[in-house]
């Protein structure tokens, strides 16, 4: 395994784990704004249901029952998307992080 891909595992653990940290009202927030495909994804990498279903219930109605849907009928990610999509994440994480800082 490459320097580059040990990096890049690192990375998508830290979003993943940074994702994990945040409270419901936190997180529905962070992600409210994404896709509803990129939500799907995020909530199914939580892995903590009460978490989850707590998120999903703090969402705009527009977006639940298009975010259940893609959750139930999810199939196999590519790691390239998977990659893509947690380092767009990781740079908006840091720059949250950074506004809440200043």
């Amino acid at each position: 395994m490459t320097t580059e891909n040990n990096h890049q595992e690192v990375e998508e653990v830290n979003v993943v784990e940074a994702l994990k940290g945040l409270d419901p009202i936190e997180l529905a927030e962070f992600i409210s704004d994404e896709h509803p495909q990129i939500i799907a994804f995020l909530m199914s990498m939580i892995e903590e249901l009460p978490k989850v279903a707590a998120t999903l219930a703090l969402l705009p109605e527009f977006l639940k029952a298009d975010v259940l849907y893609r959750i139930a009928n999810m199939r196999h990610v590519s790691k390239e998307v998977i990659q893509s999509t947690l380092q767009t994440l990781a740079l908006e994480l840091k720059s949250a992080a950074e506004k809440t800082t200043s």
